[in-house]
């Protein structure tokens, strides 16, 4: 036949027969070793601290013992020599915490990209508390100390001159009355704390109290409580106010990146959404576009 007279069949045959016999006597072998760097370790780290964050990640490391590294070295190289058995073993196939984890990478590998952003300006955190700013509200707050008498127990009708014209200090209140149930001394208690261990109307009236008779030297009382009658001296009553982004700086810029990861994934999502299509029951799929 003219066919195997062709000069360019028999090139064809031998560069084949080559290619068998170089693969024969070098078998390509899948590189199965696992890396053991820097890199590896960092992100080994965030994840069993469940914190994604490189530098902390670093920060943790570099803290560590010899000791420590070693033991956290050990467990990094265990995990990943059974997950590669695993692997081999098609242990993954259908297994929906395998399927958890790897969702969890990619959630990984997303807030790592949030993470790259720049850092706030203080004006971008301006905004965000203005936004925000119910959230970062203080609370007003108290700080007194009380003397203390049972619900039907006798008062001294004079006990109110005798603090005051003794100027009994702050730290002299257990002298007088009776234990109370729960502390003598407040110091910094919210509206809502006072309320929890006095009542309704004792937190009404001491918050409503004229300011210029709580000077930190004036007893005033008595006031009834849920649990009886109580003389006070208020050292300190700050109303509520709107504090300025230097006192709150570090609280707000966590809440504005977090805000700004939860942004990040969401855009991910729907980025992915566009790739990979919902199909199947119309109702559903309808229910799924309107979360």
């Amino acid at each position: 036949m003219r066919l195997f007279k062709e000069p360019l069949l028999y090139f064809l045959l031998a560069g084949f027969a080559l290619f068998v016999l170089y693969y024969s006597v070098n078998p390509e072998v899948e590189d199965q070793s696992i890396a053991v760097d820097e890199n590896s370790i960092l992100t080994f780290i965030q994840y069993r601290s469940k914190a994604f964050s490189p530098e902390l990640a670093k920060q943790r490391w570099q803290a560590m013992s010899q000791e420590e590294r070693k033991q956290l070295l050990l467990d990094y190289y265990e995990e990943e020599l059974l997950f590669r058995e695993a692997d081999g073993l098609e242990l993954m196939e259908d297994d929906y915490i395998i399927k958890r984890r790897l969702v969890q990478k990619m959630e990984f590998i997303i807030q790592s990209e949030a993470a790259e952003e720049k850092r706030p300006s203080e004006a971008e955190l301006l905004a965000y508390m203005e936004e925000h700013k119910a959230d970062y509200k203080v609370q007003p707050y108290i700080s007194f100390t009380h003397i203390y008498f049972p619900a039907g127990a006798a008062v001294d009708q004079d006990l109110l001159q005798t603090l005051n014209q003794q100027s009994v200090a702050f730290a002299d209140a257990g002298k007088f009355g009776e234990r109370f149930l729960y502390h003598r001394n407040y110091i910094e208690r919210t509206r809502d704390y006072v309320l929890a261990h006095f009542g309704e109307a004792f937190a009404e009236k001491l918050f409503a109290w004229p300011q210029e008779e709580l000077d930190g030297k004036q007893w005033v009382g008595p006031i009834s409580s849920e649990h009886g009658q109580h003389f006070l001296l208020v050292t300190q009553r700050k109303a509520a106010y709107q504090p300025a982004l230097a006192e709150v700086y570090s609280r707000v810029e966590q809440d504005y990146l977090r805000q700004q990861q939860r942004l990040q994934r969401k855009a991910a999502v729907k980025k992915l959404s566009e790739k990979y299509p919902a199909r199947g029951d119309e109702a559903l799929i309808k229910l799924l576009q309107e979360s």
